[in-house]
C-alpha cells in the first residue's frame, strides 16, 4: 500500500499555487497515514536507539517519525540528505528510508 504523511502536506505549502494544488491533488489519491501522539513517541523512541536525532531536520524527523508511528515499512523520498542521515537505520529498526526507484525495484 502506498500512503502520504501529513508531513507530505506541509512541505507542498512552499510550491507555487499550480504545482501546490496538483501535487496536493495527486496526494489524495493516497491513504493518509496519521498515528497517535502516543504512537509518534514511541517511535522517537525507537528511532533515537539507532539514530542521532540531532542529524535530521525538523520536517525530515516528522516524516520518519510519522511513517514509522503509523506502521509503514519503507519511506519513499527523493530527498536526498534523508536518504544519506536516516537510509541506513532501517536495518530492521523503525523503517527503511529510500529513494523511490530503488524502493520499486525492490518491491518486484
Amino acid at each position: 500500500m502506498l500512503a502520504v504523511t501529513r508531513e507530505t502536506y506541509n512541505e507542498l505549502q512552499g510550491l507555487p499555487v499550480q504545482a501546490r494544488n496538483a501535487q496536493r491533488a495527486a496526494a489524495s489519491a493516497f491513504k493518509m497515514l496519521e498515528p497517535t501522539g502516543d504512537q509518534q513517541i514511541a517511535a522517537r523512541r525507537q528511532l533515537a536507539l539507532s539514530l542521532d536525532l540531532s542529524l535530521l531536520g525538523a520536517s525530515d524527523l516528522r516524516h520518519v517519525l510519522q511513517a514509522g508511528a503509523a506502521g509503514a515499512k519503507v519511506l519513499a523520498t527523493r530527498d536526498e540528505e534523508l536518504i544519506a542521515v536516516a537510509g541506513a537505520v532501517g536495518q530492521g529498526r523503525l523503517l527503511a528510508v529510500g529513494d523511490p526507484s530503488i524502493v520499486i525495484n525492490a518491491m518486484l
